[in-house]
């Protein structure tokens, strides 16, 4: 027949603390687990704001249908979220006015792909999305745009970040190299200039530049002054404008964010309006403008006029 353990009123109470204890620690992991999957909730800010609305005519004078082109660009300063890596999945879910019919489905969104953080796409070295939002149906009514809503994936780095050297360039130019630790990631220091640099890399890892700095054959940073960028969806050509010369003896350091996990986001925009009170223009001192008085001249003293006898001689004046 089985055997039956019976348990002393010492053992129950142990075994009930411990049942206590592990309820405890399977509440908390669950608390964390929600609170690190709970949205984000970002503030966006207004940038720009343009209504167009052009007419054609055709050669009788007849005006053809309009051509609307509104768009709001916005920002999301993104500078407040620790290892902050990039974001994605930009989905616009609906703008709202004061007045009229909200706008809202996928041609909303339909702008967006992957976006990054990286020295390009920050401001004064503070990251940000950098968002716009088509308007081609505002209602006519409609004096404010009250809320932009809508959602986004924020790459958050969970790593120790990882650096690749090209040192000392001379080494490197003109190779195609492939950076082990960074999975796609492959760059050619192309070309030097004067005071600029000029790299290609595969379009891929964008998402995982931290920053890339120039240093001089001493080990100094170059700082740069600007750069510009252009890619075709495979490989991105990118040059820094640099504050002093750099030689075939400097170096250019690539820095990598580590592996990166998804976290979900909300933003809003609001109280946008769209029409613009006329503002005067600001003043530093007054003068006043009177009737400009006629020129005078100065009095003068009447002299006699005579006409002169050209036969005359000096001594008879």
């Amino acid at each position: 027949m089985p055997t039956s353990i019976t348990l002393s009123s010492p053992c129950r109470l142990i075994l009930a603390v411990m049942s206590l204890l592990l309820c405890c620690a399977m509440a908390g992991m669950a608390a964390e687990t929600e609170a690190a999957t709970e949205p984000l909730q970002l503030t966006g800010v207004p940038q720009q704001l343009r209504l167009t609305t052009s007419v054609n005519f055709d050669d009788n004078g007849v005006a053809r249908t309009p051509q609307v082109d509104n768009q709001l660009r916005f920002t999301i300063p993104l500078d407040h979220i620790d290892n902050i890596a990039g974001y994605e999945d930009v989905t616009i879910d609906s703008v709202a006015f004061d007045k009229g019919a909200s706008l809202s489905g996928p041609d909303l969104s339909r702008h967006f792909t992957r976006q990054t953080m990286f020295a390009g796409r920050s401001h004064h070295g503070r990251p940000r999305a950098q968002l716009f939002v088509s308007l081609n149906d505002v209602p006519q009514e409609a004096t404010q745009i009250t809320a932009v809503s809508g959602r986004m994936q924020v790459l958050v780095s969970t790593g120790e970040p990882l650096v690749a050297d090209f040192s000392p360039l001379s080494e490197w130019l003109d190779k195609r190299v492939a950076v082990d630790g960074v999975p796609g990631a492959v760059i050619t220091i192309q070309a030097i200039g004067d005071n600029e640099v000029t790299m290609v890399y595969s379009s891929d890892i964008t998402a995982r530049i931290m920053d890339i700095e120039v240093r001089d054959a001493n080990g100094t940073q170059i700082n740069s002054g600007g750069s510009s960028s252009r890619g075709d969806g495979r490989m991105t050509t990118r040059t820094l404008r640099l504050q002093r010369p750099l030689t075939a003896e400097g170096s250019v350091r690539f820095r990598f964010h580590g592996p990166t996990e998804n976290r979900p986001a909300t933003f809003t925009v609001t109280d946008i309006p769209l029409t613009a009170a006329a503002t005067p223009p600001q003043v530093e001192a007054v003068i006043t403008a009177k009737p400009e008085q006629p020129a005078t001249e100065p009095a003068q003293e009447a002299v006699e006029l005579r006409v002169l006898d050209p036969a005359a001689g000096v001594d008879d004046f």
